[in-house]
């Protein structure tokens, strides 16, 4: 995200989904770098800090986005569509990579009924073969396997493995 100063911040949706998902629709955050901390590479830790800190609650009236026509972007084979605004807030992903362990993967929930604990604990994923493709744009400095989840062909190469059956998907819906 880019103000009118060109002041710019990446990496937000970590943090962006953990506010979210505790239902805080206004927050006053510093920060001193460009990047967001990635943390662990999901929402787990930056729920359980804000957690700690505390919510209060605010009797000032929140503005809504409200979304008055359906959206949709196709590029390639890979595409998004936003539904036009109704009560709930239901997203519906699916990811299909060539890779076998990762392979075809579906989850729907509700933000507003469904436990998202599995989605918040949802780390980032990457190929091996991606790995230097990635660091030669730029991107991924901080990647490891304390905060990422790398699959080598059909091995993950993470010592704990998977935090959940569908970490994969469930990943894309945290970012989502």
């Amino acid at each position: 995200i880019e103000n009118e100063f060109n002041i710019k911040v990446s990496t937000i949706e970590h943090l962006m989904a953990a506010l979210y998902g505790l239902g805080i629709d206004n927050a006053l955050i510093e920060i001193d770098r460009q990047e967001v901390p990635i943390l662990d590479g999901s929402s787990k830790e930056w729920c359980e800090k804000i957690a700690k800190t505390g919510i209060e609650d605010s009797s000032v009236p929140i503005k809504i986005i409200k979304i008055e026509k359906n959206i949709e972007i196709k590029e390639n084979n890979k595409f998004i569509k936003i539904l036009k605004s109704n009560v709930s807030l239901d997203i519906d992903f699916e990811i299909k990579y060539p890779n076998c362990l990762i392979g075809n993967q579906r989850n729907k929930i509700n933000v507003f009924n469904d436990d998202l604990t599995d989605i918040f604990c949802s780390r980032t994923f990457c190929k091996y073969d991606d790995i230097e493709k990635l660091k030669s744009m730029g991107l991924a400095k901080g990647g490891n396997l304390e905060n990422a989840i790398v699959v080598n062909g059909k091995k993950i190469l993470n010592k704990s493995g998977l935090r959940n059956k569908n970490e994969f998907v469930n990943h894309k819906i945290l970012d989502c």
